[in-house]
């Protein structure tokens, strides 16, 4: 891409200081809440790629002992992370902090290049501060977290102020791309958008049609590469089933109607907190439109509509899926202080931008200074979910079960293979799928009887919640009662780990567990299979 003009109105050195200061601040505030929280109890998506990590290092290949929609890219990194930092809670988030710090550079990286230096420092603090937010449950180890971190060394890479990109970067651009689809499906649409910024951004369509072939091929090697190797180690069926059909399914499963209450619920969670910032970026992207600058705007224009679009898949509109707009927001935001105003003008934008750092902190300072670990995870998610409970249990099944005996969540709570070190008797490590109104959850239903059937699994940990299992269809619930059955008949009561109504954990192992049993909204149930009951 064509070189970027310098700008002719530049930054005082007092602005220079004052970016730089609310970007340190910055780091450091992140630095201290995840080193905080670095120990913090994992939710689910996080236990998913844990265990999927930890099987990995077994030498089980992803798709055979836990079945899920996601692409294997997490279960690689956490793998890494474990390889590096040990098989630890605190591994997972040690890996996020060094993830959401190179991204922040990165996108320092990419700010200097369309704004200069000072937008670029504010741009990066801003980021900082808006992915460590609880409402956009930026503390766990989500996977947008790491697709913002191969998008934006794509990024990076592709906005060279050398006007001849060579092939060798292009390439590795696509492979940037490709890796961060690995991560997450959402990916392919940052990278639409970078197609679309080489057609508006370059004067020769022939060389701009040349790169996108090439960044193209680069898209597609780890997708085929993962195949050939899935392939060869035998998953590819289950690959292809639960990341295409069923994620196909899964993905149109809500109407736009209820896309659009989930959406507005979301958006009123992250403009409580970090309003300011989201209005200095529409004020930025009213800045660009006014005096158009072609370069930033063919860069800014795609990557706002493809990262709203990628929160946008099934209508579902998670909270972390918000992570995902956040490079977009901060640059705009820092497009906003570029320094085309009077200085006295810049003043007051400056002072507007740590307004809303200051905002923000003080909006969640509950959360990011006061809360201990179990205590934001508890209300992080505002409910009763037993993650934290669920690793006392893990550590009572660790403690009684063999390294070779199978153990089976009936529930959806991932995490609890992870910390026992334990292998399902089922790969549906998600009840959520058998329990939904869809056309393949009656083989999946049957598919995970059989393999409870072959495996027999020591013990059976039955997550009695609601958000565990999230029961909309007739025959998901039958089945339900089904997997109830099956406890009550070949095995006995052996721990209980519950949630009182005042939200205080509590839990008993062994023969204690039979006398006492909490009638509570949010338990985990622990069930050991009877003397003489393994047929």
């Amino acid at each position: 891409m064509k070189a970027f003009p310098k700008k002719t109105a530049r930054p005082g050195k007092s602005e220079l200081w004052f970016a730089a200061l609310l970007a340190a601040a910055a780091v450091a505030v992140v630095l201290y809440v995840r080193l905080r929280l670095l120990n913090m109890p994992f939710e689910r998506d996080e236990g998913e790629f844990a265990y999927s990590g930890q099987l990995i290092l077994k030498g089980f290949p992803p798709y055979l002992h836990a079945y899920t929609m996601k692409l294997p890219g997490m279960a690689y990194l956490n793998a890494l992370f474990f390889t590096c930092f040990g098989a630890t809670v605190s591994a997972v988030h040690l890996g996020l902090l060094i993830s959401n710090l190179i991204s922040a550079l990165l996108l320092f990286v990419i700010g200097k290049r369309l704004f200069g230096t000072t937008s670029a420092a504010l741009s990066s603090g801003l980021f900082l501060l808006m992915t460590a937010s609880q409402h956009m449950l930026g503390t766990f180890a989500h996977a947008t977290h790491y697709v913002l971190l191969f998008v934006l060394a794509a990024y990076a890479l592709i906005l060279s102020e050398d006007e001849n990109p060579s092939q060798y970067r292009s390439l590795v651009t696509g492979l940037l791309f490709g890796t961060a689809f690995l991560v997450k499906q959402h990916a392919i649409l940052f990278f639409a958008a970078a197609l679309v910024m080489l057609l508006l951004g370059r004067r020769k369509i022939r060389d701009s049609v040349g790169i996108g072939f090439i960044m193209l091929f680069g898209f597609a090697i780890p997708y085929l590469l993962t195949m050939m190797v899935l392939l060869k180690q035998g998953t590819f069926s289950s690959f292809w089933f639960w990341t295409v059909r069923y994620a196909s399914v899964y993905a149109t499963g809500l109407t736009p109607k209820l896309g659009w209450l989930n959406f507005k619920s979301q958006m009123a969670d992250i403009v409580s907190s970090m309003g300011i910032s989201w209005l200095l970026a529409a004020a930025g992207l009213i800045l660009l439109l006014i005096k158009p600058d072609r370069k930033n705007l063919s860069v800014l224009l795609p990557l706002l509509l493809c990262s709203f679009l990628a929160i946008c898949p099934g209508f579902h509109f998670r909270p972390h899926y918000f992570i995902l707009v956040t490079p977009v927001i901060a640059l705009l935001a820092g497009a906003a202080c570029k320094g085309s105003f009077p200085r006295a003008a810049r003043g007051v934008v400056l002072a507007i931008v740590a307004a809303a750092a200051i905002f923000q902190l003080w909006n969640e300072q509950w959360f990011l200074f006061k809360a201990t670990p179990q205590e934001y995870l508890k209300k992080a998610y505002q409910t009763t979910k037993p993650f934290v409970e669920a690793y006392d249990v893990a550590q009572y099944i660790k403690s009684v079960t063999s390294e070779n005996q199978r153990i089976l969540v009936l529930g959806s709570e991932p995490q609890i293979y992870f910390y026992a070190d334990r292998i399902s008797a089922s790969a549906h490590i998600y009840m959520y799928p058998l329990m939904e109104e869809q056309p393949f959850a009656v083989q999946m239903q049957e598919q995970m009887l059989q393999q409870i059937s072959a495996a027999r699994p020591a013990y059976l940990i039955l997550v009695d919640d609601l958000s565990s299992w999230l029961a909309v269809s007739e025959k998901g619930m039958t089945f339900r009662e089904k997997l109830g059955s099956l406890a009550a008949g070949s095995y006995e009561l052996d721990g209980v780990a519950a949630v009182s109504r005042k939200n205080e954990s509590f839990s008993v192992f062994g023969e204690r567990s039979r006398q006492f049993v909490p009638n509570t909204s949010s338990r985990i149930l622990v069930y050991k299979l009877r003397k003489g009951a393994q047929g």
